[in-house]
């Protein structure tokens, strides 16, 4: 073998190698795969035409509370809505049908539309223990408190 043949097979056995390393140390594994797109805020875009569209895992969409209810009264207990006085509140209402919804505190008012899903988000700015009422029907539906 030639000292130009001992090189080339040296380089091969390198780009095997490191190919090799490529390929076992990214495995197929989800969580792995879950975990470096959360480290790098990587999200999957299988099928989107448009990666603009897509949110990175940081700006994932906030969770809301939801309050349930039906004719006219709060679906089980009322909700108990803690907060940190500077957080956002976000409550989401369903209903079976119309109403107003009264955030006392706030003095803030939702509109219930029948069937379908309504959000209203503030900043929970105030604080102390506030009622969450069905204008309609004088229904408490839920409580918020605001901690300091």
């Amino acid at each position: 073998m030639t000292n130009g043949q001992r090189i080339g097979a040296l380089a091969l056995a390198v780009l095997v190698a490191v190919l090799a390393f490529v390929v076992l140390g990214t495995g197929s594994d989800d969580s792995n795969t879950a975990d470096r797109r959360a480290r790098t805020g990587a999200t999957s875009t299988t099928g989107a035409k448009d990666e603009k569209s897509s949110r990175p895992a940081a700006e994932a969409e906030p969770t809301y509370t939801t309050v349930r209810l039906r004719g006219g009264e709060v679906v089980g207990e009322p909700k108990e809505i803690s907060l940190t006085q500077g957080d956002m509140a976000r409550i989401e209402f369903r209903s079976d049908q119309p109403g107003e919804i009264h955030i006392h505190g706030y003095d803030k008012y939702v509109d219930l539309e029948a069937g379908k899903p309504v959000r209203t988000r503030f900043e929970a700015d105030i604080e102390g223990i506030f009622e969450i009422e069905n204008h309609d029907t004088a229904a408490q539906v839920a409580e918020l408190r605001v901690n300091p």
